[in-house]
């Protein structure tokens, strides 16, 4: 059923109002990395968690946890095909995993500490390639 779905879509919007806030009071210590690593090393692993390991789990569990799992994991590699299907494999991979920490730790917020780590070490790597 749907009714535990609301605990982690209010966990999950209380931790991005609080980051969006902490941001918007940083103020000049954004820019030093740009708004975009921002997005993507923190914003975007709110959200996606809360998509993919949230309310899409939660949709698909009544099909079993093995194939919710699988299906969540494959679905959020297919929303990273822009990047390249080695992009696809690999997020598709690391979703499944995300899922799976979801399950254990009944919870999207490990997940989203997790995802946002990877996250911002990509971004710290890209930004020390270039």
């Amino acid at each position: 059923s749907g009714t535990g779905l609301f605990p982690h879509v209010a966990a999950g919007v209380t931790v991005l109002l609080v980051l969006l806030l902490g941001l918007m009071q940083a103020g000049a210590a954004v820019p030093a990395y740009g708004w975009i690593d921002v997005v993507i090393a923190v914003i975007a692993p709110v959200v996606e968690e809360l998509m993919f390991r949230g309310a899409g789990y939660s949709l698909l569990a009544r099909f079993g946890q093995t194939m919710a799992i699988v299906l969540v994991g494959v679905l959020f590699g297919l929303g990273h095909y822009v990047q390249g299907w080695s992009v696809v494999i690999i997020t598709a991979l690391l979703g499944m995993l995300w899922s799976v920490v979801y399950v254990l730790r009944r919870s999207v917020i490990a997940p989203m500490v997790s995802h946002a780590s990877f996250n911002l070490i990509e971004v710290i790597g890209f930004g020390l390639l270039t």
